[in-house]
């Protein structure tokens, strides 16, 4: 019940943060991403190199990689919600889940002044959820062949111990 409430919590977050992105007017979320240029070029003296070839170009990336990012984030919760509710096929789930937010969220950017919805950023946001999904399935399988190594060690171990 609390893994319930808690990815849901999450998830809740994320998409609000999602949203919140989507909604600025296209200079501040120009403006947001020119900062964030800024501070990669500070943090990461070789990244100037990509970064020159034209501010845009820079933006451009950044905008990008944030879909990236905010998508993969979304897959990585949404099929752990769908695994907490004990549902089968989660993966199928969190993806169709996802997929039908991006496209929501493309459309709701048609309304804000300055941007606009792109089928591109719904194929970059799905990418994103790929790779979120993905990693949680990684991370699963890791787990359960751990959890058998781990038993595995331990028994032998108990064997010794006991002889």
């Amino acid at each position: 019940m609390f893994q319930r409430t808690a990815t849901i919590i999450l998830m809740i977050v994320w998409m609000t943060t999602i949203f919140i992105l989507s909604a600025q007017p296209q200079k501040e979320s120009y403006d947001l991403s020119s900062k964030v240029e800024t501070r990669i070029k500070k943090v990461v003296p070789n990244s100037v190199n990509l970064f020159e070839s034209g501010k845009k170009l820079g933006v451009i990336f950044i905008r990008k990689f944030a879909h990236f990012y905010l998508y993969a984030g979304l897959g990585f919760l949404s099929i752990l919600f769908f695994r907490a509710l004990g549902l089968k096929k989660s993966s199928l789930l969190a993806v169709l889940f996802s997929y039908i937010y991006a496209c929501t969220d493309e459309i709701h950017q048609l309304y804000v002044p300055g941007r606009e919805g792109k089928i591109s950023d719904v194929g970059i946001d799905m990418l994103g959820v790929g790779t979120g999904i993905f990693l949680v399935l990684m991370i699963i399988l890791f787990m359960n062949v751990w959890k058998k190594y781990l038993k595995s060690f331990m028994l032998i171990i108990w064997k010794y111990m006991v002889k």
